[in-house]
Formats: C-alpha cells, structure tokens, sequence
C-alpha cells in the first residue's frame, strides 16, 4: 500500500482548487489531508479528493446549501479505516475514519452540530439509499463517493468540469489498487464485512468466508428458544 509514497512526497497533497472548487484550507482540513495522506494508497487518497470535488459540483447543480468544510474532512476521511495503521478489531472501518472527522470538526467548531454530521456523513458514505435523507453535507459526501465510484451523478454535471477532475486527481488504475486495499482490509477484518459492499470482496478473495443468509436463518429454531427461554 506503501509503494507510492515517496514519488507522491514532492509536491503538496492538493493544489488550492480543482474545477473551479476551492480546496478548504482550514486548520481541520489540513490536519485531514495529512492524516489521511499518510497512511492512504495514493489512488484511495486520489479517490477521496475527487469524492470531495464531485461532491461540491453536485451542490451546485442542484444549489445545494451546506457546509463546504465539513463535506471535505468528511471526504476525505471516509477510507482512512482501510488501512493497516487503523487495526482496531471488530470494527468496521467507516468508525476510525468517522472518529477522526468528528473529533477535527469538534475541535474547530466546539458546539456544532457539524461534528456529529460529520460522523454520520463517513458512515454512511456508502449507503446513498439512507444518506440521502440526511442532512445535505451526509448526502453530498455519498453522491461524492458513488460518483467517483460509478459515475452515478455524471450526467448531471458538465463535462468539462468532470474532465478538468480526471486531470487534476487521475483515476486510471484506481479500481484494481482499490480492490487490492479492500481484499487486504477483509482478510484482516473478515467478521466486519457482513451486509456490505466489502463483503463482496470477501467472497471473491478470503478463503472459506461463507456469506450470511438471513432467510435461512429464520428457518431455524427461534433464538430465544435455543437459549432456554419460553415463548
């Protein structure tokens, strides 16, 4: 994961805007690019600047009123969990990212209610189906990610500004680098995958990971049963 770091150490992380979008500067923000900077593949820090970029061309195709701040800590933070330095077992990887965020928002903005947004946001980044019910910097830092991921909300944007991304923060090669970094995280985290996309990964890359099934489950004697209680 570690093979393009020193290539990638001779010029700054980001440049101060990418089509048209201002790079948020803060203090928080900074501390943000640097952590995720650090551990990141260079492809899944790429990945996460884009998100962050897409995210904000979204809000202003549909005139999105939010905070600019909080989605880019958010953005950027959101895959920081994938890697090796954040181990903490039994837990998915959204949490150490969605701590992270909410611990730099909170210590900027003490009393916000930024923070705990800010959380929800890194969570939820890849269930769009909830998060765009959320509040707008939730539901744009998910419209970011599924974009870079899939193109979703492409044809709503212009497509000079998408191009003027892609040669700002290039793409190509990141779907094999970022399943190489996912089949590393769910050999390491296998119990953590269950019920998401990662989980996919698992069945293709972890031997004998075996996927759930609910309805099965219900097949069988009730689970208050099997521990003795009555019903």
């Amino acid at each position: 994961m570690s093979s393009g770091l020193t290539a990638r150490a001779a010029g700054p992380p980001l440049p101060p805007s990418i089509a048209g979008i201002t790079i948020p500067d803060s203090s928080a923000a900074t501390q943000a690019v640097a952590q995720a900077y650090e551990v990141e593949d260079p492809q899944v820090f790429r990945h996460s600047a884009r998100s962050f970029v897409f995210a904000e061309l979204i809000s202003q195709a549909r005139s999105i009123k939010h905070d600019p701040e909080t989605v880019f800590i958010s953005a950027i933070l959101h895959d920081i969990g994938l890697s090796k330095e954040y181990p903490a077992p039994h837990q998915r990887f959204e949490i150490a990212g969605a701590d992270i965020a909410k611990g730099l928002v909170a210590g900027a903005h003490a009393g916000s209610p930024q923070a705990q947004i800010a959380w929800d946001a890194v969570v939820l980044h890849s269930i769009y189906s909830i998060a765009r019910f959320k509040e707008p910097e939730v539901m744009l830092v998910s419209a970011g990610v599924i974009t870079d991921v899939g193109a979703a909300f492409v044809p709503f944007l212009q497509k000079s500004a998408v191009q003027q991304v892609l040669a700002a923060l290039p793409r190509a090669g990141f779907n094999a680098a970022f399943l190489t970094v996912l089949t590393d995280y769910a050999r390491r985290k296998p119990d953590t995958v269950s019920g998401t996309f990662v989980e996919d990964i698992a069945m293709h890359t972890v031997p004998g990971y075996s996927r759930g099934d609910f309805y099965e489950s219900m097949q069988q004697p009730d689970a208050f049963e099997k521990q003795g209680f009555t019903q």
